[in-house]
């Protein structure tokens, strides 16, 4: 678990350093997630607090499966879908919860400062 831990941390840390956009032009919503070792998609480690996930509902636990209808099957892949993303422009997260899938709509921040 903690080598999957430090691949994803590893991956979203090549991500920041290697996107061209301009800082504060990269999409947010404020999740920690990891592969999910039970299946499909990707766990959700925490919405961090008052961010754009967390004001939507996303919760610790949930296990997004899809992105805007398409299947979630990479990390990097949803965590760059994520940066291209424009802020402002509502993204719609398929997550498994108690076994049922719910969709979440959450609006895209910008990336902090501190996280680039």
């Amino acid at each position: 678990m903690k080598t999957a831990i430090g691949s994803a941390l590893v991956a979203l840390a090549f991500l920041a350093a290697a996107s061209p956009a301009a800082a504060g032009e990269q999409g947010y919503i404020g999740v920690q997630i990891k592969k999910n070792d039970n299946g499909d998609g990707i766990l959700v480690v925490m919405a961090l607090a008052t961010s754009p996930a967390d004001m939507a509902g996303v919760r610790g636990t949930d296990v997004i499966v899809k992105l805007n209808g398409k299947k979630v099957e990479e990390l990097t892949d949803f965590v760059q879908a994520i940066r291209d993303s424009k802020p402002g422009e509502t993204v719609v997260l398929a997550i498994l919860r108690n076994e049922k899938e719910v969709e979440i709509k959450v609006k895209v921040g910008n990336l902090p400062k501190d996280n680039l």
